[in-house]
């Protein structure tokens, strides 16, 4: 190995070491609260969309039949509670430092 891939190597791990990854993987710890390993992040500290704050429909069927109640066969994505795993986004301040998190959403594995 040459001395500038000794370089390059260094000034990765120095520059990773004070930048850490904008979107990181969070757990719910409430419906309105996470925690990134072993930061707890209040309601305070997070931003959300709007959609995952309340259960939302993804598939809207149902019918009505002669004055019957609606049979409604719809598809629905829960609000977040504790225990989903997110995806959060780190907003930096002025002084470079996280200082709110967006909430992307509710993350799970392929079926």
């Amino acid at each position: 190995m040459s001395w500038t891939d000794d370089v390059i190597r260094t000034m990765r791990t120095q520059g990773a070491a004070h930048n850490p990854p904008r979107i990181q993987l969070g757990k719910m710890t409430g419906t309105d609260s996470a925690k990134i390993g072993a930061l707890e992040l209040a309601k305070d500290d997070l931003l959300f969309f709007e959609r995952d704050l309340k259960r939302s429909a993804v598939k809207v069927a149902g019918q009505c039949r002669d004055g019957a109640p609606l049979a409604d066969s719809s598809e629905y994505i829960e609000a977040l509670k504790a225990g989903d795993m997110v995806a959060l986004y780190a907003l930096a301040g002025a002084d470079h430092t996280a200082t709110k998190y967006i909430v992307l959403g509710k993350v799970v594995s392929a079926p």
